[in-house]
Parts: structure tokens; C-alpha cells; sequence
């Protein structure tokens, strides 16, 4: 099991190298005490010579004001879908999570739930990695992706 995993992550961080995931986004619906409205994070390009991605996430509030962050991240932070395949995988033996089937607005997805002092964090083969986040302050939903 261990080769297997380290081949996973051989085979995801040269898929990485390569900017095979710029064009990634997801769309979220956010509701929090702070901000109601949607938010799109996208990773729109990648610079080889530093092994990095630039990620921008467009904040739409309920009110029509948008906000833009533009965030430069070494592509080691962000994960490939075979890297978010292999956390569902270990969800239960590895992270203490369970594995639960949800539906969101962007569909039914096989998820890896960890709960911890009442926050729920649902983990997706989706860009970013999630699909639901619970809490008592915020809650967000996936809308919808494309790899």
C-alpha cells in the first residue's frame, strides 16, 4: 500500500510540473455573518521556472460588490485529482474521517467527512479539494468545477 501511495504521489507531482491545472475552478455559494454572496476561484496560470500557480478568487456579495484576490501558490499546495482520489482512499485508515455519499448544488459526490469542535469538512475529487464546509459561523457549498 505504501508503494502504491508514493507512486500516487510521484505520478501527481509530475502532472503538477507540467500546468495541467490551470483552467481549474470552482464556484461556491458562502454564508457567513460577514459575507453572504458567491465566490469562483480559478487558477489561471503557471510559471514553470518556479514551479507555481496564480489563483484568483472572485468574491461576488449579495449587495453586487465584487472583490478580486490574486494569490501566487507553489504548485506543491494545491492538489491534482489523483491526489484528492487518494484522500477519499485513506479517509477512514489514515485521517480519521468517514466516508459519506452528499449532495450539493453542483451534484452527488463521495466525500471524506472530518468533523472537528463543530466544524464539518466534506473533501471531493473536485478542485480545491472540497465541497461543503459546516460551522457555526459559515457554511459553504460547491456550485460547480471543472478540472
Amino acid at each position: 500500500m505504501k508503494l502504491l501511495i508514493l507512486s500516487l504521489l510521484i505520478i501527481s507531482n509530475i502532472a503538477l510540473a507540467d500546468g495541467s491545472l490551470v483552467g481549474s475552478y470552482a464556484n461556491y455559494k458562502i454564508q457567513s455573518g460577514s459575507l453572504n454572496g458567491k465566490v469562483k476561484v480559478s487558477i489561471t496560470s503557471y510559471d514553470s521556472a518556479n514551479d507555481t500557480y496564480e489563483q484568483v478568487s472572485e468574491t461576488t456579495a449579495s449587495d453586487g460588490q465584487v472583490f478580486t484576490d490574486t494569490e501566487i501558490l507553489p504548485a506543491a499546495d494545491l492538489n491534482t485529482p489523483e491526489e484528492n482520489e487518494m484522500l477519499l482512499m485513506l479517509c477512514e485508515s489514515d485521517l480519521g474521517g468517514t466516508l459519506k455519499k452528499i449532495k450539493v448544488a453542483a451534484g452527488e459526490f463521495r466525500t471524506c467527512l472530518l468533523e472537528d469542535d463543530g466544524l464539518s469538512l466534506y473533501l471531493a475529487k473536485v478542485p480545491f479539494g472540497y465541497i461543503k464546509i459546516d460551522s457555526i459561523d459559515e457554511k459553504i457549498e460547491l456550485l460547480g468545477f471543472s478540472y
